[in-house]
């Protein structure tokens, strides 16, 4: 199964990410739908690197970083299959700065968005550990 097959539902991805449905669904409809998941009719599928990306999205929306600015920057660091060992770290405006690789796809919006400046720390966030976490989880949710 490849990463970015859309096979997990909104209910999967909630099991998954240990997160209620309720709260996905609201951040999709705040701009993680520009960068996760693809619309099946009435309802969106998503593969282990919108997984992936929702989870290092998930984790900058809990630092204050808005859901467009960190659905963004989620789908930009699992693109590319990230190496196991891969942090993500910077400041709050470091993180905020970086963009999607040429070619991929994502959308860059024209919004300046206001990052969160009450933290001055260095944010670390282990997306190569999230990334093959989630893959293998899924994986092993498609082979049984």
């Amino acid at each position: 199964m490849s990463a970015d097959e859309p096979y997990l539902t909104s209910a999967d991805l909630a099991e998954l990410l240990n997160e209620p449905e309720k709260r996905l669904r609201r951040w999709h409809h705040t701009g993680f739908s520009r960068h996760f998941g693809t619309k099946d009719g009435h309802n969106v599928r998503y593969s282990a690197r919108d997984a992936a990306g929702t989870a290092v999205a998930r984790d900058l929306v809990a630092l204050n970083f808005p859901p467009p600015l960190a659905a963004r920057i989620g789908a930009s660091v699992v693109h590319d299959d990230p190496e196991a060992d891969m942090v993500l770290v910077g400041s709050p405006a470091d993180i905020a700065m970086i963009n999607a690789p040429p070619g991929s796809g994502i959308a860059t919006d024209r919004t300046v968005w206001r990052v969160p400046s009450q933290s001055r720390a260095t944010i670390s966030i282990p997306v190569g550990r999230l990334f093959t976490e989630i893959t293998r989880r899924v994986a092993m949710r498609g082979s049984s």
